[in-house]
């Protein structure tokens, strides 16, 4: 008889995939978001167009986030797929003026050299509260 077959222990990338998914957040300078997202990141937005890395980072360093607006995930949860990982959750940004404004969202990552990376992100706004 074969000797039953254990899951994977995925402790560690679940905790590795919810740190990146912290630091992605409130990343807002080129160098974290270039270690973050794969060379063939794509991130479709709602004007209907697709976002290279190249472009995705450009905005972002391009219209940065005030200082004074807190953001932070209301939900996250990692599911493991081998050398994949999908990340879904939502994430509240509070202005000091102004209403909070809550987005959900999908990232999908892989891993490629010992390493987690974004390959796709999408994210939808739901409203404030």
């Amino acid at each position: 008889m074969a000797a039953a077959q254990q899951a994977p222990d995925t402790t560690r990338d679940r905790a590795e995939l919810v740190a990146l998914e912290h630091t992605w957040l409130h990343a807002q300078d080129a160098a974290t978001l270039d270690r973050i997202l794969a060379p063939d990141f794509v991130h479709p937005v709602a004007s209907g167009g697709f976002l290279t890395k190249a472009q995705h980072i450009a905005w972002v360093v391009g219209h940065p986030r005030p200082a004074s607006t807190r953001v932070g995930f209301e939900s996250l949860t990692v599911r493991l797929y081998g050398d994949a990982a999908v990340a879904n959750g939502a994430v509240m940004a509070r202005p000091v003026a102004g209403r909070p404004v809550r987005t959900v969202f999908t990232d999908v990552f892989v891993r490629r050299g010992g390493r987690w990376q974004a390959v796709n992100a999408q994210e939808n706004f739901v409203g404030g509260r």
